[in-house]
């Protein structure tokens, strides 16, 4: 099982959100994207990048997301959707 620290996800410098979101990425990545996660309060803090004002981070979140929805599969579907649903769509809806 893969566990996630918060270590940098509400930082105010740019450059340590791209580094958690980064190692974040790395960790899915290095587990042939197969994970499985005991808590699901990653998901809060990944919906907080989505209003990020560095929009390339934002999009990175969104990244994220998908590549967690295809590495957690049914998991994702019957336990992060629901927290991330609204702030992905409002997020994908604004023009900037």
């Amino acid at each position: 099982r893969t566990h996630h620290k918060r270590n940098g996800s509400t930082q105010a410098s740019w450059k340590i959100r791209k580094e958690a979101l980064d190692k974040a990425a790395d960790i899915i990545t290095k587990n042939r994207n197969r994970i499985s996660l005991t808590s699901f309060d990653f998901f809060n803090e990944l919906k907080g990048r989505y209003s990020d004002s560095n929009k390339n981070l934002v999009i990175q979140a969104l990244d994220l997301t998908s590549l967690l929805a295809l590495s957690l599969g049914n998991g994702f579907e019957k336990n992060a959707l629901r927290i991330i649903i609204l702030p992905a769509t409002a997020t994908l809806a604004d023009n900037k």
